[in-house]
């Protein structure tokens, strides 16, 4: 489903269309990030799955006409056979390429890359730099790019958050390194720490994992997360962290 804003105001409710058995159950972008082209169409990548287990993902190229989203191209199946598969993508073009994260089922984070965000290359887990994969449990990742670096924010498994559920706090942020598609271990930073016990009492840590990234001008980008406690009726913070820059963010 989708709105348009036009001249103030919010248009009714509209859904995507997509004629493909494949997505006879769901297909979704769900809180994934998307890129809007040149040309005016907007990339983005879909999990989509027949039935309730087993999704895919793919990228997907939509015209939009500044009324009506609709799908023109889609490209290769991205499958993967654990859990219900893969789960809310997100895109970005970057430096002349396509890279898309990918949420999973087997305590793995996934990232692939493509040249016209249609077609990409063999998925692979998110490691650090010397290939030790990153242990994430079924959670998005989110990118934040700045015109020196590209930077993914996500959640892993950590020594201070064993018994969160699905480590989900701290958000960590840390630099790609675009040759490998791997995390720069050195460069890994808390974008919102944890609040709290996670190891004595990680039931009353605030769960965090559904979060946007955005670049608000060359010098400052924001992390939003809404919090929640599912042993508390699922209250919670909304809670905003403030990247500054050292260097201008030449993308802004």
């Amino acid at each position: 489903m989708y709105a348009v804003y036009k001249d103030g105001t919010w248009s009714e409710r509209k859904r995507l269309l997509w004629d493909d058995p494949r997505g006879a159950f769901i297909y979704t972008n769900n809180c994934g990030q998307r890129e809007v082209l040149e040309d005016g169409s907007i990339a983005m990548v879909m999990s989509f799955g027949a039935k309730e287990t087993s999704r895919s993902a793919v990228g997907v190229r939509c015209s939009f006409d500044g009324e009506t989203l609709a799908i023109q191209q889609v490209g290769r199946e991205i499958k993967h056979a654990a859990g219900r598969g893969l789960l809310e993508p997100s895109l970005v073009r970057y430096r002349g390429k396509f890279y898309t994260t990918l949420r999973a089922e087997d305590n793995r984070g996934y990232v692939a890359a493509s040249d016209d965000g249609l077609d990409f290359a063999e998925k692979q887990p998110w490691c650090w730099d010397d290939g030790t994969p990153l242990e994430m449990s079924t959670t998005q990742q989110h990118w934040l790019p700045h015109s020196d670096a590209l930077h993914l924010v996500y959640t892993r498994k950590d020594a201070s958050n064993v018994n969160v559920i699905r480590w989900r706090a701290p958000l960590f942020m840390a630099q790609v390194d675009l040759k490998t598609l791997r995390l720069i271990r050195e460069t890994e930073r808390v974008v919102l720490p944890m609040n709290g016990d996670g190891v004595i009492q990680a039931d009353e840590v605030p769960l965090m994992g559904n979060f946007q990234t955005l670049n608000v001008s060359t010098d400052e980008s924001w992390v939003t997360d809404g919090e929640m406690l599912p042993k508390h009726r699922f209250k919670g913070d909304l809670v905003l962290g403030k990247i500054r820059w050292s260097r201008p963010n030449g993308l802004v």
